[in-house]
């Protein structure tokens, strides 16, 4: 599959990854070898995009001084934000820059969505066939999330997070989709994703479920622990794609090592170091 340009979003603040997340911006946090947003990278790299853009705002020295030392940033375009966007002012600020021109894929800085072929088939057909397309899941009402009103795969309203828990099933954006920027209408400063770029009132989008698809997440301190230590024991496409992307260690003194990092991490000088627990 191909997409014309990738937006990684990396400008929030971290707020669910505990006191060390006020430290270490979340997207430097390590899976094994690498760090998040170098892993993000080599994810979008698979979508064959033109361009790939980062979008900053807190941490964003922090994460500057990190990129400009190592090469997987070498070709890649960071956009700082001057004020605070949210996602729909984060899109629409880039598509600004692409003069509101190619196929958009957005794609959150902790998460993995590891689609098969057929399912990159049908995002591909989808994304070409509509103005956006949203990759949703089925989650537990009572969790808190927003929900998405679905027909025909059609996306046609939105759920309150109150009206969400009345639900005995909800499905909800998994912040992974991708956008055909000729059907936004420009918008200046901050906006929802919902409201200036997936609103169902303005374009036509589709909706494509991964409830089939293997979900790695690490976009809160008790998921990040678990999937860390879910990772060795696991004989799925995400340890393969760690391992492409030379990110798991080769032997089991290596692993062992890497698994006792736990969420004592600190900057030291320029470099991200690790403190065992």
């Amino acid at each position: 599959m191909k997409v014309d340009n990738v937006l990684i979003l990396a400008a929030g603040k971290g707020t669910r990854m505990g006191e060390i997340g006020k430290v270490v911006p979340k997207v430097l946090w390590p899976v094994f070898k690498k760090s998040i947003l170098e892993l993000e990278i080599d994810y979008a790299k698979k979508f064959n995009p033109k361009k790939i853009y980062i979008n900053l705002y807190n941490y964003k020295d922090k994460i500057l001084n990190y990129a400009h030392k190592r090469e997987s940033f070498n070709e890649i375009e960071f956009i700082e934000e001057m004020q605070p966007l949210d996602i729909g002012g984060a899109v629409h600020n880039l598509a600004k820059k692409l003069s509101y021109k190619g196929k958009l894929l957005i794609i959150n800085s902790d998460q993995f969505i590891m689609l098969n072929q057929s399912k990159l088939q049908e995002l591909e057909e989808l994304s070409k066939k509509s103005d956006a397309t949203l990759l949703v899941y089925s989650v537990d009402p009572k969790a808190g999330y927003g929900g998405l009103e679905i027909k025909d795969n059609k996306l046609k309203s939105l759920i309150s997070t109150h009206e969400s828990s009345k639900r005995s099933e909800l499905i909800t954006y998994t912040g992974m989709s991708i956008v055909n920027l000729e059907s936004l209408d420009p918008c200046d400063g901050e906006s929802k994703f919902f409201k200036s770029v997936a609103n169902p009132q303005q374009i036509d989008i589709s909706t494509l479920s991964i409830d089939d698809c293997l979900y790695w997440d690490f976009g809160t301190l008790n998921r990040y622990k678990e999937s860390i230590k879910s990772i060795p024991n696991s004989e799925d496409e995400f340890i393969s794609f760690l391992k492409q992307t030379s990110s798991f260690p080769e032997t089991k003194s290596e692993q062992k090592d890497y698994l006792e990092i736990n969420e004592e991490f600190a900057l030291f000088g320029d470099e991200l170091i690790f403190k065992r627990s």
